[in-house]
């Protein structure tokens, strides 16, 4: 049985949109001052940019995770990214590093009372069945961490087109012994949340900057890499969710 219906509109005749619902948007004069701010870096950078963009972080659409918390995400993002780091770099020892790793980290900082998520990464690197590929893209994970360390004051502000220094981090979190969870939550003081957006927004405009870019088929001169990992802490540690504007809104279809 034929269920077509020739007298249906051909789609390529038509115009399809995606309309935001924005009615519930609270713009504060900070954020202007921000946008306005942060607008005119993307430009100096000679990338595209819009003069109103509406998914980026602002303050009454985000909460600050704790001071625990954040914490909590920087080590687990130390946890895979050395977990991928140190198999990646002696794979003949593969089990006994493997296992090394997960022991010291859970021995000093507690890793498996909130593995959450990444326990499922956790059980593939356990059971090789990620490839060497996959492995270093998860040594990207430094780059959370320095952002995290930095939403935490253990370390400066990352930048958004150098790489972190993963040795460093290494060497700072987890070849010092002296340290563990206790000790690193004593020395933790939270940032204010007015600094953590001013640089979220940012990044949220460089990101948009990137796809901007690619579907233009131009260059980049940033590496997008980076910020898109620092995108993703900054996401998490603000407990934004730029996808409810698009749940909120609606495709319009119209002629030509």
């Amino acid at each position: 049985m034929n269920t077509f219906d020739k007298s249906t509109p051909n789609i390529k005749d038509k115009k399809i949109s995606f309309k935001l619902d924005l009615s519930n948007q609270e713009i504060s004069e900070n954020d202007i001052k921000r946008a306005e701010k942060n607008i005119q870096i993307v430009k100096s950078l000679g990338l595209p940019y819009l003069e109103k963009m509406n998914t980026v972080p602002r303050d009454y659409d985000t909460k600050l995770l704790s001071k625990e918390e954040c914490l909590q995400e920087m080590l687990k993002q130390l946890f895979i990214a050395c977990e991928a780091d140190f198999i990646s770099s002696y794979p003949d020892q593969y089990n006994t590093v493997c296992q090394d790793v997960f022991d010291d980290m859970d021995s000093r900082y507690k890793i498996s009372n909130y593995l959450g998520n990444e326990k499922n990464i956790w059980e593939q690197i356990k059971n090789k069945t990620l490839d060497s590929q996959v492995l270093i893209n998860l040594t990207w994970a430094y780059e959370q961490v320095a952002i995290y360390g930095y939403i935490l004051g253990l370390g400066d502000k990352p930048n958004y087109n150098n790489q972190c220094d993963a040795s460093k981090i290494v060497k700072k979190y987890f070849i010092d012994k002296n340290l563990n969870y206790d000790t690193l939550l004593q020395r933790s003081t939270l940032i204010n949340k007015e600094e953590l957006l001013d640089y979220a927004d940012l990044i949220y405009r460089l990101d948009w900057a990137f796809v901007q870019c690619h579907i233009d088929k131009k260059p980049f001169s940033l590496d997008a890499g980076i910020i898109r990992e620092q995108k993703y802490a900054l996401e998490k540690a603000l407990n934004f969710d730029p996808v409810h504007y698009y749940k909120e809104g609606s495709l319009e279809i119209t002629d030509k």
